[in-house]
């Protein structure tokens, strides 16, 4: 178990704690996904065999060639773009909806044919901010990608920029960059998704006010960025009612290369996108938007028949810190947030 500090802030000695003894352990681990529950029967493990072999390099050959398209798009959006940051208009803007079209071919090339819609998209006139709770896998940065005409403005991390290919179309659709461990640049990205979110001529927004992939078991803390603007957001939830759930990454379990095997090597794969009703914010929320975003997530929750915690990015820090000093995971389990609230 860990043991909590057995010296005071005066320097006094005291009791040592355990953790367990200090902390309330939470009801749900949203960060934990027990892949033992893939069992593969004999039939489910010749089906590897024999996709690995005839499916699995024609679908890497589809998804090569969108990827390839998308990166030759944004090379050519970026000629002559002088500000990152800026605007597109003209033939760059008719480029960009060309990129909807790629997103759909990759996430056609990992075996997602049909993908079923609820509900209806609000305008942007609307509905500036689209937030997809529930974030659980890199196939939502594509499901993101086709919401709309246009591929929507994310927030995205700062190391997505550097990566080759990816960091292309990153600067070409004037994507959101921020250093998740840097309060400096939170800040400056919320500034931009502010600035964004009530001018109608941007694309619009798309975040995971989350800020970081659960296992779908409950919803997490709500981070205040969304909601600073003031604006109606529209919630949107992707569904992947597959047999065999390959798409879920948390911090523990399978390696994402791992999972984005055994996903290429199913037959089909199926993905539901429901639109909820636009939320429009009350004076009140529109001034404090840490109580705007307990209100959406208590929402969602009740329409999505889940548990709420206290979990957030911090509590990964903590973890993976932990796990480094070889603690268990769960020692850095604490609802960062909750227990910040309560100092």
């Amino acid at each position: 178990a860990l043991v909590m500090s057995a010296v005071n802030k005066r320097g006094e000695k005291r009791t040592p704690l355990l953790r367990a003894a200090s902390f309330v352990e939470a009801s749900v681990n949203p960060f934990e996904y027990d892949y033992s529950a893939l069992k593969f029967s004999k039939w489910q493990i010749a089906k590897i065999v024999l996709n690995t072999v005839i499916l699995l390099p024609v679908r890497v050959l589809i998804c090569a060639i969108f990827l390839f398209l998308s990166w030759v798009i944004s090379s050519v959006m970026l000629i002559g773009l002088k500000d990152e940051v800026q605007i597109c208009f003209g033939w760059r803007r008719s480029l960009a909806r060309l990129l909807v079209f790629t997103c759909r071919g990759i996430l056609f090339g990992l075996g997602f044919w049909w993908i079923k819609v609820k509900g209806k998209r609000a305008s942007r006139e609307e509905a500036p901010v689209l937030i997809a709770p529930l974030h659980s896998s890199y196939i939502d940065f594509l499901a993101g990608g086709i919401l709309d005409d246009i591929v929507p403005c994310a927030v995205q991390r700062k190391e997505n920029k550097e990566t080759p290919i990816i960091g292309t179309l990153v600067r070409a659709t004037q994507q959101i960059v921020v250093d998740r461990t840097d309060t400096g640049s939170k800040g400056a990205a919320v500034d931009q998704l502010t600035e964004r979110a009530r001018d109608n001529r941007w694309p619009p927004i798309f975040i995971f006010p989350e800020g970081l992939c659960t296992n779908r078991k409950a919803l997490v803390t709500f981070k205040r960025g969304a909601f600073v603007p003031g604006c109606p957001v529209q919630p949107v939830v992707f569904h992947y009612p597959n047999k065999m759930d390959t798409v879920t990454w948390t911090w523990t379990g399978l390696s994402g290369l791992y999972s984005f095997y055994l996903t290429l090597c199913q037959f089909a794969n199926y993905l539901e996108v429901e639109f909820y009703p636009v939320y429009t914010p009350s004076e009140q929320e529109k001034e404090d938007p840490v109580l705007y975003a307990n209100n959406v997530r208590n929402l969602m929750a009740s329409k999505l028949n889940l548990p709420t915690s206290d979990h957030s990015y911090e509590d990964i820090r903590l973890m993976m810190a932990g796990m480094q000093q070889s603690l268990p995971f769960r020692a850095g389990m604490v609802e960062f947030v909750k227990l910040k609230n309560q100092l």
